[in-house]
């Protein structure tokens, strides 16, 4: 849930008063317009000759002013909101382009090495969405790479990294595995002594 602040009375009146007061004010010219317009048909209908023009009364007058500042008021607002959802949009679409592209030269990822042309997929909790922002894998999911890239002891053509803490590698082509690891009962690796190498195939996955 996204807390908001206290609204001020001010800000009430802007937001939502003067906005309802617009609507209220056109809604009554429409009537008077109508009005008019159903008056001067019914006038040459019957050839009655239309009664002669009173002055404008300073109510009237002052009602067409309040119209146009209530409704200047809501056309700025209106303004305002369009060029915020225009931001908003083109935020949305700069972090759409960098949660998924190619990478253009290549680039340091850690102690990885992705070569130019790597598909990257990844989702940046930092992206504002700004029109530059300098090139980062901050967020990585996955990245598939042109070309087999040999990467903890492996060939791999694809890093799936599902977690921050688990990181598997995709085989590019058959191939031995080694040395191996095994549990040492207190939380660390030793190397397996029974076991030198695993035989694995091209397509399975292997954990970093």
């Amino acid at each position: 849930m996204i807390p908001i602040g206290v609204m001020s009375i001010p800000q009430f009146i802007l937001l939502f008063i003067f906005p309802l007061l617009g609507a209220i004010s056109i809604f009554i010219w429409l009537i008077y317009g109508l009005n008019k317009l159903i008056q001067r048909k019914a006038a040459l209908v019957s050839n009655h000759q239309p009664k002669s023009k009173k002055p404008r009364s300073k109510k009237w007058i002052a009602f067409v002013i309040f119209t146009l500042i209530v409704n200047s008021w809501n056309a700025y607002m209106g303004f305002r909101l369009y060029g915020i959802y225009q931001q908003s949009m083109t935020q949305e679409k700069n972090q759409d382009k960098r949660s998924r592209f190619i990478l253009s030269r290549d680039f340091q990822y850690d102690q990885f090495l992705f070569p130019k042309g790597t598909l990257i997929n990844l989702y940046n909790v930092h992206d504002t969405g700004k029109n530059f922002e300098p090139l980062s894998l901050y967020g990585l999911k996955k990245a598939k790479f042109p070309i087999p890239v040999y990467i903890a002891g492996v060939w791999t053509d694809t890093i799936d990294l599902n977690s921050d803490f688990d990181i598997f590698l995709q085989l590019s082509k058959d191939q031995q595995i080694a040395p191996l690891y095994k549990q040492d009962g207190k939380g660390g690796y030793v190397k397996d002594k029974q076991r030198y190498h695993v035989s694995c195939q091209q397509g399975q996955l292997a954990k970093f």
